[in-house]
C-alpha cells in the first residue's frame, strides 16, 4: 500500500462514483471523524443485516449502531478505546495477526479507471488487489471483502475501507470459493463446467493456484 493506514474521517472526492453502488456498503464519514472505516466494515461481518426470509423480517442497521458497533470492536481487540489520534487500520503491519485472531480470510478489491478513447468516457472496473488468507481453514472461517480507495488530498495520502456484500455484482467474476484467487466471467456460458473443473484441481491442491490463466481463456487470475 502507498498509505497503509485506512482513514474514515476525510473526505476523499473520489469516493463518490462507488458510494451509490448497490454492491458496497457505506456509513457516513462525516458522522465518524476516528478513521473507523475498517471497523465499520467489519461490523457487517459481526452484525450483518437480516434479508427478509418466509416469516423472518428484514433488519437493516442504522449508521449510529454501525459506528456503536466499530466502536465496540476496536476496543475488544485494542484492549483501548479508539480517539482522535488513531490513524487508521495499517494492512500491512496489523492483516495478518488480525485474520488468526478474527478467524478471517481479508479480500482486498481495487478499482482502475480506463478511458475509452471511442467515447472519451472514463470507464473503470474492480479487481481483487491482495488478500491475506489463513494458513488452516475451518468451518467458521469468514471471507471479509473490502473495497480500498486511496487518493491524495492536499499531498496528503488518504484511504478508504467499504464493505463489499456482493463481490459477483461488483466485478463481473465468479471467484473459486476454495483458493479465493482463481476467477471466471459470470457471462461465460461454460462458468459452471469450468469453475467445476478449477474446484476439482484446487481441492487436490490444498487451495494453492499453480498457474495463472488470461482473462482470453474465460477465466481471470491477476497478481
Amino acid at each position: 500500500l502507498p498509505h497503509a493506514g485506512a482513514g474514515g474521517g476525510r473526505t476523499i472526492p473520489s469516493l463518490k462514483k462507488h458510494i451509490m453502488r448497490r454492491e458496497i456498503r457505506y456509513i457516513d464519514t462525516e458522522k465518524n471523524n476516528q478513521n473507523l472505516c475498517f471497523f465499520l466494515a467489519y461490523s457487517f461481518i459481526t452484525m450483518p443485516d437480516i434479508k427478509a426470509e418466509g416469516s423472518v423480517a428484514a433488519k437493516r442497521y442504522k449508521e449510529h449502531s454501525r459506528i456503536a458497533e466499530a466502536k465496540r470492536l476496536f476496543q475488544r481487540i485494542y484492549g483501548k478505546k479508539i480517539d482522535d489520534n488513531y490513524n487508521g487500520f495499517n494492512f500491512s503491519t496489523e492483516a495478518d495477526q488480525f485474520i488468526q485472531i478474527e478467524n478471517l480470510n481479508i479480500n482486498v478489491f481495487a478499482y482502475e479507471e480506463t478511458t475509452a478513447t471511442s467515447t472519451a468516457t472514463n470507464q473503470g472496473s474492480y479487481y481483487l488487489w491482495m488478500q491475506y488468507r489463513r494458513n488452516e481453514q475451518n468451518e467458521q472461517t469468514k471471507d471479509f471483502n473490502v473495497l480500498l480507495i486511496t487518493d491524495t488530498i492536499n499531498e496528503l495520502q488518504t484511504a478508504h475501507v467499504f464493505y463489499i456484500n456482493d463481490v459477483e455484482a461488483l466485478t463481473g467474476l465468479k471467484y473459486c470459493p476454495i483458493c479465493g484467487v482463481q476467477a471466471y466471467k459470470t457471462r461465460d456460458s461454460n462458468l459452471q463446467s469450468k469453475l467445476k473443473r478449477h474446484i476439482q484441481k484446487c481441492q487436490k491442491n490444498g487451495g494453492k493456484i499453480i498457474k495463472k490463466l488470461q482473462v482470453s481463456s474465460g477465466a481471470w487470475s491477476r497478481g
